[in-house]
C-alpha cells in the first residue's frame, strides 16, 4: 500500500512520452524493470521493522494524516 504511489511515479519517469497533433503528451513506450520496485517494498518492510519503537510513539491519526497527505500530493499529474 505505501509503495503505490511511488511505483505510479516510478513508472511515469521510465517512460517515453510525445506530444500527438493536438498537445497532449501520448505514451510512446515504457521502459520495465522490476529490481527497482523489489530493492523499494524491501526497504520499506526493512523501514519499518527497524523503526517500530519510534513509530509506536506516534499516533496512528498522525501518520494516517501524513500518508494521505503524501498520496494525494504526489497523485497530482498522474493521469
Amino acid at each position: 500500500c505505501a509503495s503505490t504511489v511511488h511505483s505510479l511515479t516510478h513508472v511515469k519517469s521510465l517512460s517515453d512520452v510525445s506530444q500527438d497533433a493536438n498537445g497532449r503528451e501520448k505514451v510512446d513506450k515504457v521502459t520495465e524493470t522490476r529490481w527497482t520496485s523489489l530493492i523499494l517494498n524491501g526497504l520499506i518492510g526493512f523501514s519499518i521493522i527497524a523503526l517500530k519503537p519510534v513509530l509506536a510513539q506516534i499516533p496512528m491519526c498522525v501518520l494516517n494524516g501524513l500518508f494521505f497527505y503524501l498520496g494525494l500530493s504526489a497523485m497530482r499529474g498522474n493521469e
